[in-house]
């Protein structure tokens, strides 16, 4: 299972190089027992964190918004942003699988298909989690001066796929 979430699949490896191959066997097997009895033992528990993890993130995004605005306002910054866009929009979607990805100079066009923080949080059994994240793609984007963004449908809110769209204002 530490494989299957993104963030641990190098804690196999590391456990074999400090502890061996047998002890890193046995801590692992240990640790992965434990996550499972945690898991149900609080079962409920991702349920009630969603709340929490929503008001954590707009207190983020309203903070980091500011800032984000205030950088996007500096001579240059809209421009250096759109003429490096298509690095931007690889960057964005490294790590996603997608089906649908189209950078010009003045929109991109991403559709993820397979998300690894979703995935993360259905395996952890706690979908709903990664709304906390997919929030924050609205903070990033939508008080950046020089672009649109929208996104109409989210595979963390049960739709087939997530649409990025972004768009120049400038113009």
């Amino acid at each position: 299972m530490a494989k299957q979430i993104r963030y641990f699949r190098e804690l196999p490896p590391h456990l074999e190089a400090k502890y061996g191959k047998e002890k890193a066997e046995i801590i692992l097997s240990k640790a992965l027992k434990r996550y499972g009895e945690l898991i149900q033992e609080n079962n409920d528990e991702p349920k009630k964190a969603l709340p929490f993890l929503r008001s954590f993130g707009e207190a983020t995004r309203q903070k980091a918004a500011k800032l984000l605005h205030v950088i996007s306002c500096l001579p240059g910054v809209p421009d250096l942003v759109w003429k490096r866009m298509d690095g931007i929009a690889e960057r964005m979607s490294n790590g996603y699988e997608t089906r649908h990805v189209t950078v010009t100079p003045h929109k991109v066009e991403i559709d993820v298909v397979r998300c690894p923080i979703y995935e993360s949080a259905k395996v952890l059994n706690a979908p709903e989690a990664a709304q906390f994240f997919c929030s924050m793609d609205h903070l990033y984007l939508t008080k950046m001066k020089g672009l649109h963004y929208a996104r109409n449908q989210s595979l963390a809110e049960g739709d087939s796929f997530c649409d990025y769209r972004i768009t120049d204002t400038r113009k």
